[in-house]
């Protein structure tokens, strides 16, 4: 999984690469992709996602970067928020980004799990977090444990 990730974000950022003309200056954040969202994947990803999005944040030093995480229709208790605390402590602790620059939300619920990086200009609008299930609808479970890096449901 981690291959594919690492030749995907390579394709990506390649692609993008040969579709610019080269520029001697920092691009804008309005002119990097500013959102990616993933699922329930192992940290090792996660981390190899993140190890990206630090690096776009060093590219626009007056960017923020934003987390959204979002529980799914059935879910363990408090993983989203979990989610987007060691996404956040990891951006500031293994990348150095101040932690002013990196902030998180709890989203909501959606059918599964799922957790979005924005990427934005400090001055600009911030996102806004889009749940997708009603919290009536959700059936949180306690009990879960961790199989190979990730919470699943005991």
């Amino acid at each position: 999984m981690r291959l594919v990730l690492t030749v995907f974000l390579s394709l990506f950022v390649g692609v993008s690469v040969l579709a610019q003309e080269p520029s001697p200056l920092p691009r804008p954040v309005d002119a990097i992709p500013n959102h990616v969202e993933y699922g329930n994947i192992r940290f090792r990803d996660e981390k190899a996602m993140l190890d990206h999005w630090a690096s776009q944040s060093r590219v626009s030093p007056d960017s923020v970067i934003y987390i959204f995480a979002y529980s799914g229709r059935r879910a363990c208790r408090g993983e989203a928020v979990a989610r987007a605390v060691r996404a956040k402590s990891y951006l500031v602790n293994r990348h150095g980004i101040e932690a002013n620059r990196v902030t998180w939300k709890d989203g909501g619920f959606r059918e599964s799990l799922s957790v979005e990086l924005w990427l934005r200009p400090r001055t600009g609008t911030p996102p806004v977090a889009v749940p997708t299930v009603d919290p009536s609808e959700v059936d949180s479970v306690g009990g879960c444990k961790k199989v190979r890096g990730r919470r699943v449901q005991s």
